[in-house]
């Protein structure tokens, strides 16, 4: 979604705060480019890293991808039998989490390395910004990272599951069940925000100066700065209401 669309859509609501922090934030997924639907699940964006001329995907069963020219894709080890939910690249580094808390971590996305991440909880959502990795996951895990081999568990102030994390305009911002949105300037520190629902969020992304999350109901909720979200909530005959 554009950010001309968007801000359509919402009225304009978000114009002041996406203006501030416009940025670009990255190109389109690729194509399939062979790879199995089922297994790679490359159509989620979190699920993607690009980083020191290559591209990683991961996805079920441990499964990593490797590419050099996003079309020809080769399998790695993983040394992980769980599903992995998301990467992200910073720091010279590849970080992927998953399930029971599996994390690991790769300098060139072809070698990887099994990290404690001290939790077994299921990880969600990963990203990078400011020298900090953050990772997300069930019971309100949060774990941040400086060098991506050494985990620190923070206090998010909830037990909801968190599904996704994005980093934009200056602050981490992590999505989750129960409409439940915090964010945090540095990854430490983590303030609840209102998100206007009630249902599950299970995607966030950051792009073009704005945060879109999704949620169960088929709401999108945007916003420019993380802290103050709009609301459009699909109606009938194809007509959107904004909230």
């Amino acid at each position: 979604m554009s950010l001309k669309v968007t801000l359509a859509l919402t009225g304009g609501a978000v114009f002041g705060a996406a203006l501030a922090c416009a940025q670009f934030a990255g190109a389109e997924l690729p194509g399939e480019s062979g790879l199995d639907r089922i297994q790679a699940t490359n159509t989620v964006r979190t699920r993607l890293a690009r980083g020191q001329g290559v591209e990683v995907k991961v996805g079920f069963h441990g499964g990593i991808w490797a590419s050099t020219d996003g079309t020809t894709w080769t399998p790695q080890q993983s040394g992980i039998v769980f599903s992995f939910y998301a990467v992200a690249h910073g720091k010279g580094m590849f970080v992927a989490v998953g399930n029971e808390g599996a994390l690991v971590t790769s300098d060139d996305g072809f070698t990887w390395t099994i990290r404690d991440s001290g939790t077994d909880e299921r990880l969600r959502g990963v990203a990078y910004a400011n020298g900090t990795f953050v990772a997300v996951g069930y019971e309100g895990t949060i774990l941040t990272s400086k060098n991506g081999t050494h985990w620190r568990s923070r206090n998010s102030k909830t037990g909801d599951r968190l599904q996704a994390v994005a980093h934009g305009c200056g602050t981490f911002v992590t999505v989750g069940w129960n409409g439940m949105i915090r964010t945090s300037p540095e990854g430490s520190r983590w303030t609840a925000r209102t998100s206007g629902v009630s249902g599950r969020l299970y995607a966030l992304t950051y792009n073009n100066g704005l945060f879109v999350a999704s949620g169960d109901a088929g709401e999108t909720l945007v916003s420019g700065d993380g802290l103050t979200w709009v609301v459009r909530r699909p109606v009938r005959q194809g007509i959107t209401s904004n909230d």
